[in-house]
């Protein structure tokens, strides 16, 4: 096998795991629900890990390598699986920085590359993961211990069809997966930053964050859905009553596409790091003839990322 097919290999073997894991804990989640103790998922989570055929250790010590010492300083991992996954549960109001902090020190101790938070206390179990990878993308200890930084694990890792339907971007600068929720002047959808995009190599290297920037383009494509769908509507309206929407011919409806022309009032709260769930909620506060002041809100779990306006106008190619 080539180098390169080898570490394809490794890199979705990891993501298959993963993936397992979260699958695991979304059926103990589903069973039991929210409002029991970290130590009973734990043992729930556990005996439901091993039934899946997954080897796990637990309440793992993590000693701290000092003077050539390996010294015990309380460090316990809830779960280590397959030796390669760090799986961190708690059942919390919130998730916290220092929660996340603490993942990252026991990927950092232990030259592991992956890791899971699971938030227990919410739900939906999709709003309590969160993902964390260490060294992205190549520190030889990961690389030896783990395989190469993991792809996407959910079955989401392609976006919806109705996305790429709605506007003209494609991969790899596409940043919405899905739609979750769209109403009159309301749209809400997801993207998932996943650990193996190729921006995160030199952004912050060793402690990759997402580009703020791009959470504001995430924010304008999901405006543009929202934008496209009222206009395929307003459309569908104009031909139902025989005649073509005000003020534009079916030709020039067909051949605009929504471009980003001001973004403005950009308020960055926390950072997103590689493997996290943004949320994007997209409102359309204007319409200014041809263009339209929209207010985007992006939210990782319970907190707050990021508050931007923009306009977006629908423009025909080549007359920008």
């Amino acid at each position: 096998m080539e180098p390169a097919d080898r570490r394809d290999a490794e890199a979705q073997r990891l993501a298959e795991l993963t993936g397992n894991i979260i699958g695991v804990c979304i059926e103990v989640h589903r069973a039991v629900g929210p409002g029991l103790l970290e130590s009973a998922y734990e043992a729930l989570v556990v005996a439901a890990l091993q039934a899946a055929g997954l080897r796990v250790r637990r309440q793992l010590s993590l000693p701290v390598e000092f003077m050539g010492l390996k010294v015990d300083v309380g460090y316990r991992i809830d779960l280590l699986v397959e030796d390669c996954v760090i799986v961190e549960l708690k059942a919390v109001e919130k998730i916290l920085p220092v929660h996340q902090a603490q993942l990252l020190t026991y990927l950092k101790l232990s030259g592991l590359t992956v890791g899971l938070l699971i938030n227990f206390n919410v739900s939906v179990l999709k709003d309590g993961i969160t993902r964390l990878v260490n060294n992205y993308p190549d520190s030889s200890a990961s690389l030896r211990l783990c395989g190469l930084p993991f792809g996407h694990a959910d079955s989401e890792s392609a976006p919806d069809q109705a996305v790429t339907q709605a506007i003209p971007h494609r991969p790899p600068f596409l940043f919405v997966d899905r739609i979750a929720e769209q109403g009159e002047g309301r749209i809400v959808t997801e993207r998932t930053f996943r650990p193996d995009e190729a921006f995160f190599a030199g952004h912050y290297p060793g402690s990759p964050l997402t580009p703020g920037v791009l959470l504001c383009e995430a924010c304008f494509q999901t405006g543009a859905i929202l934008l496209m769908a009222q206009r395929a509507q307003n459309d569908n309206e104009g031909a139902d009553g025989g005649g073509a929407a005000p003020n534009r011919s079916p030709a020039v409806a067909a051949r605009s596409v929504p471009m980003l022309t001001r973004i403005q009032d950009a308020k960055f709260r926390n950072s997103v790091l590689p493997g996290e769930t943004c949320r994007l909620e997209v409102t359309l506060d204007e319409k200014m003839g041809n263009a339209y002041l929209m207010t985007g809100k992006v939210t990782s779990g319970a907190r707050k990322v990021l508050t931007v306006q923009f306009i977006v106008a629908l423009i025909e190619p080549g007359k920008a």
